[in-house]
């Protein structure tokens, strides 16, 4: 990847910069805002928070952590250290879905990923759990799937949540063609069921020396009544298997990745040379400081949607009920001409003042609010991937990486 070349003169407190050809958008003076390339408002460089990710191909730990300091990531993806990289003059954030069942949260809205083993199985929206749709076992009915893609003599852990309906019902989860001792498991849906009626269930087998694949049917088997399942998944035992996380309980699917900066960042400008992932979890951009509760999320692209996704967040509690959002969700089907948004490199940027916040998308503003919820007191800078399971959920195993060329900061005189 070529780099920013520097000229060197120093003009307006800005270092004057020429940028080399090859990226979709370079700013026309990278050595001030791309907001603000003449230095208007007279900008001076904070070191503390600016990097190229070019030295030496390793992650400078004075600046960043290569994890989040107080949160594992959210279920079912998990922040793997490992899956953040500097390579090839910038930084990127792996994600790999480590799941190897195709469409487990039923959300291609049907059963074509699906073997009907028997019965009318359906999909329905009336139950959810994550997703969108939830499979429903109505009497003396179920499915089937040859997962593929696994490795010999392996641990796997298959992990589904199962709830009951009108007259309830006895799963029969069955796992077989594996290379060793086929494993039938009914289960009773009464036991060990969770406070939100969801049971969470798992099933440990190792496959055989030579076996790369396993049948997995799910069916109900009592001749009436009404079984859902929602989030089927088969992930190696490498991942950890659950967590706890308020009074539900999730599982882990898939390995991503966060950055956080080491020191606290307050009022200025802040911009990102990003080229997000095409792909269903997101790449993200963003701010918070977590005792307090306050939050700025310059972007966070998922899907690949031609979209900025900009929100001030305001935290007085636990939960999505006590967060005063402002959400500024900017279309950008004109700006980009029909491109997907990860095809090419784009600046994502804010201006963070002490009564408005300012959102940029390559130099030109966006979104603009008044700081109503407050932004009163220095934040953390993040750059992560995450999956949002109550978007999409992924249909099944991937790899995709976003990546950031530098990120520029920037405080007023």
């Amino acid at each position: 990847m070529m780099k920013i070349l520097v000229v060197a003169a120093l003009t307006a407190a800005c270092l004057v910069l020429i940028a080399s050809p090859g990226f979709a958008y370079t700013s026309p003076n990278p050595g001030c805002p791309a907001s603000d390339p003449a230095n208007s408002l007279k900008w001076a460089p904070n070191p503390d928070f600016t990097d190229e990710f070019s030295k030496d191909d390793v992650l400078d730990t004075s600046r960043w952590r290569n994890h989040c300091s107080f949160w594992f990531g959210r279920p079912p993806s998990e922040f793997v250290p490992a899956n953040v990289v500097i390579s090839g003059g910038c930084l990127q954030l792996t994600t790999q879905c480590m799941d190897r069942v195709i469409d487990g949260s039923f959300e291609e809205k049907d059963l074509s990923a699906w073997r009907k083993s028997w019965g009318a199985p359906a999909l329905t929206t009336t139950v959810r759990r994550w997703s969108h749709y939830t499979l429903d076992l109505t009497g003396d009915s179920g499915v089937g799937q040859v997962v593929t893609g696994l490795t010999p003599a392996t641990p796997y852990t298959l992990y589904l949540y199962t709830k009951e309906g009108a007259g309830g019902g006895r799963l029969g989860v069955n796992i077989k063609d594996y290379g060793r001792h086929e494993v039938d498991t009914p289960v009773t849906i009464e036991e060990n069921k969770g406070t939100d009626g969801w049971q969470l269930l798992q099933i440990p087998f190792t496959t055989g020396r030579a076996s790369t694949t396993a049948t997995v049917v799910i069916s109900n088997l009592d001749k009436t009544g009404t079984l859902y399942v929602a989030n089927v998944s088969l992930v190696p035992d490498s991942l950890p298997q659950q967590c706890d996380w308020g009074q539900d309980s999730f599982n882990f699917t898939t390995a991503t990745a966060c950055v956080q900066s080491v020191k606290l960042a307050s009022f200025g400008y802040y911009e990102a040379r990003m080229k997000v992932a095409s792909a269903v979890n997101t790449s993200s951009f963003w701010l918070q400081n977590n005792a307090l509760g306050e939050e700025i999320d310059v972007q966070e692209s998922w899907s690949d949607l031609p979209k900025m996704n900009s929100t001030t967040h305001l935290f007085t509690g636990k939960g999505w009920s006590k967060d005063a959002a402002v959400y500024q969700h900017t279309d950008l089907t004109g700006v980009l001409h029909g491109q997907a948004l990860s095809a090419d490199w784009h600046v994502y940027g804010v201006d963070w003042e002490p009564d408005s916040i300012s959102f940029y998308f390559d130099g030109k503003q966006v979104g603009h609010t008044l700081t109503t919820p407050p932004q009163q007191h220095p934040e953390y800078i993040y750059f992560d991937s995450e999956i949002f399971p109550f978007i999409s959920m992924p249909d099944g195993p991937y790899t995709a990486s976003m990546k950031v060329d530098y990120i520029r900061a920037w405080t007023r005189h």
